[in-house]
């Protein structure tokens, strides 16, 4: 229980940093675009969070040892990709009822955030696949069936009685 509780625990930490994270690059990009205040109602700032906690258990999907680490980052692509797209179309919601604008940018958005985590992803099995061959190629290989090396190891054992 007491796993679990921790578990829950760092799961709700990691929510509470994604929203903080989410705010924050929402505010950032509306800065970029010139806008000096953006306003959020209510419910869009809830479904913020609630989007954050879906972040933060999607995340677990990595402590899944069972399951194979391409496996679980399609799962996690997933998961990512679809509360991406929930926070992209609360904004557009919220952009069109206060400047009528009629565009599907939460769909464009999305398929740029899923082009952008494809590549990361790629480049770090990459970068993994690189690192673990380097060090298979640095350590020695010992045959398990080497005869010369096991008649020392005879000799060896009979010289000591």
């Amino acid at each position: 229980m007491k796993k679990y509780l921790k578990s829950f625990y760092s799961a709700l930490k990691n929510a509470c940093t994604a929203f903080t994270f989410i705010m924050f690059a929402v505010y950032f990009i509306a800065a970029i675009l010139g806008r000096e205040s953006i306003t959020f109602p209510t419910n869009a700032i809830t479904w913020v969070f609630l989007v954050s906690i879906w972040f933060a258990i999607s995340n677990l999907v990595f402590e899944i040892k069972k399951l194979d680490l391409i496996v679980r980052t399609v799962l996690h692509f997933i998961a990512y990709t679809i509360g991406f797209y929930f926070v992209m179309h609360f904004l557009e919601e919220f952009n069109k009822k206060n400047n009528n604008i009629n565009s599907s940018n939460a769909f464009v958005a999305t398929i740029v955030f899923a082009t952008l985590y494809i590549i990361v992803a790629l480049a770090v099995f990459l970068i993994l696949h690189f690192i673990n061959r380097k060090k298979n190629e640095e350590e020695d290989y010992t045959p398990a069936f080497d005869k010369k090396k096991n008649d020392d190891k005879d000799e060896k054992s009979k010289s000591k009685k």
